[in-house]
């Protein structure tokens, strides 16, 4: 093992090479989903939903839904969507990269380390939970209304 991270917002595997894709193969709970060709793939927490995902095409997913997002980053593609997974899931991304370059881990945009050809990182649900605080009355969805300008012409 290299490292173990925490993350509250997301998990970042992605190119540093310019003009490369990379491949990423995704296996849920030993299953193979896909594999991503492009400039990476996020993989994110409902509360990472609204950051980096959300500008790559993912889903908002709100806080209360217990999810795994796996969004990636500029697909080769348009087949290639955002997936959202249950909570349950043991995701593993497994770098497979034939044209060469470069792959970075980058979690919540803070720490990480270079991947090579054959890692995997295992992305799971943390036994140690985050409990937000929000004030009393907050609406998400007025939040949303105002902060993504929905509903204005």
């Amino acid at each position: 093992m290299v490292g173990h991270y925490l993350a509250l917002n997301d998990a970042v595997l992605a190119r540093t090479a310019l003009s490369r894709m990379v491949d990423l193969e995704a296996w849920a709970d030993g299953a193979a989903v896909t594999t991503y060709y492009g400039d990476g793939l996020i993989v994110a927490t409902p509360t990472g939903s609204s950051a980096y995902s959300l500008s790559a095409g993912g889903p908002l997913v709100l806080p209360g839904v217990e999810a795994i997002v796996l969004a990636p980053i500029c697909p080769h593609t348009l087949t290639q969507r955002p997936l959202v997974l249950p909570h349950t899931c043991n995701v593993e991304i497994r770098v497979h990269n034939p044209r060469g370059g470069d792959v970075q881990l980058t979690v919540d945009g803070q720490v990480g380390c270079e991947l090579r050809e054959g890692d995997r990182v295992t992305v799971r649900r943390s036994e140690h939970p985050a409990h937000m605080l929000a004030p009393p009355g907050r609406n998400r969805f007025e939040v949303m209304r105002k902060k993504l300008r929905w509903g204005l012409r």
